[in-house]
């Protein structure tokens, strides 16, 4: 129960802001902690609705199943005219919900979120020119408000105090590193609950694969099957506990991330030049996902056993995917792209590069709204 007087939670913060800002006289500036990307796609939906109106003539279709019967894309894609690099299907946009009953309340959530934004003065997004300057551009000149990429926001933080004593698994990535041997990484976010039987299927995929990999698990005391940490003894470790991400894939032997593909995670990935093999489980992931596939190509789908990503994914299917980004030519080349990524995104934050040259011009406009209303 909420106390007398309580402002609902889920409209207290917003309320609180425009009130303050409309009080004070001063611009409200939203931060979003998504991409651009799904913003834009999500807009373009909601004003061409793709799914419920009958695909126009010559509209991009993909009915192969690149993957047999062991799962794979869904049968059906769809492009926006204005990006037709990129393929949707309606499964990854209602992928945040259980079943396609909920679209309506996906279009009302963007609507509500629609809203905030209208109410703002500009947007600080955690992103750079160099990786979405398209749908940056598309966002300032069809929609609005503007919005200032100012990322990647990881490369603005404070190098981390090194620790009083060294991680076991950070001596295992050195050992790994000089016996001239590549690494995984496996981290798949903290919000979404993964069942036990999906987690011991990534146990055997991993074991079955001849990839070495770090594999932070969540909960801490998750079974991952009957000795499956001595059978992997060498070729891989399993982590228990806290790490730090960013050190992780800034090492030099991890060339490759098993992620959820949260935003955080990506621009992480993106400036250690880090290919990535993407699990889109909810919200902006699955655009996000779409995104670095199509788009960038630096990442590998995993795809669940009967071709939405709501349902299994099998041993066979993660031993397939973590084998195509370490070792095969799809990963070859998405290594090569995001090398290149994340050249532009430490220029992008350096002095006079793109998101540097944001931040002043952000600062400049507001401090002139600001005096002109003097």
């Amino acid at each position: 129960m909420r106390a007398p007087g309580e402002l609902p939670r889920r409209r207290r913060v917003p309320a609180l802001t425009n009130d303050s800002a409309a009080v004070l006289g001063v611009p409200k500036v939203s931060f979003l902690g998504t991409s651009t990307f799904p913003h834009v796609m999500r807009e373009l939906i909601v004003r061409q609705d793709p799914v419920r109106r009958p695909a126009a003539p010559g509209t991009p279709v993909d009915d192969d199943d690149e993957n047999g019967g062991g799962g794979g894309p869904p049968a059906t894609t769809f492009s926006m005219p204005e990006f037709p690099q990129v393929k949707l299907s309606v499964e990854e946009l209602m992928l945040t919900f259980r079943d396609s009953s909920a679209f309506v309340a996906m279009m009302e959530l963007d609507a509500k979120m629609g809203k905030s934004i209208e109410e703002s003065h500009s947007l600080i997004i955690n992103t750079f020119h160099g990786l979405e300057a398209p749908y940056i551009k598309f966002w300032n000149e069809h929609v609005g408000p503007r919005a200032w990429p100012i990322g990647p926001l990881c490369l603005a933080q404070p190098a981390s105090a090194p620790a009083a004593t060294r991680p076991s698994w950070m001596a295992w990535l050195d050992n790994k590193a000089a016996a001239g041997q590549s690494v995984l990484y496996i981290a798949l976010g903290t919000l979404a609950v993964i069942p036990e039987v999906q987690l011991k299927e990534v146990a055997k995929g991993l074991e079955r694969a001849e990839v070495d990999f770090i594999w932070v698990v969540s909960p801490k005391d998750i079974d991952l099957g009957p000795g499956f940490e001595e059978r992997v003894k060498g070729k891989g470790i399993v982590v228990r506990d806290w790490v730090d991400q960013s050190q992780i894939l800034q090492h030099k032997s991890v060339r490759g991330f098993l992620s959820h593909c949260g935003w955080n995670s990506v621009l992480e990935s993106v400036t250690a030049g880090v290919p990535l093999a993407v699990w889109p489980m909810n919200f902006d992931q699955p655009l996000n996902a779409r995104f670095l596939i199509d788009d960038m190509k630096i990442a590998v789908m995993v795809w669940t056993s009967n071709s939405l990503r709501r349902g299994l994914v099998t041993h066979e299917e993660i031993s397939r995917v973590v084998t195509e980004l370490m070792l095969g030519k799809v990963g070859v080349e998405a290594a090569k792209n995001v090398a290149k990524l994340s050249t532009l995104a430490k220029k992008a934050v350096d002095e006079g590069g793109s998101s540097w040259v944001v931040v002043r011009e952000m600062i400049n406009e507001l401090c002139a709204i600001n005096a002109n209303r003097k």
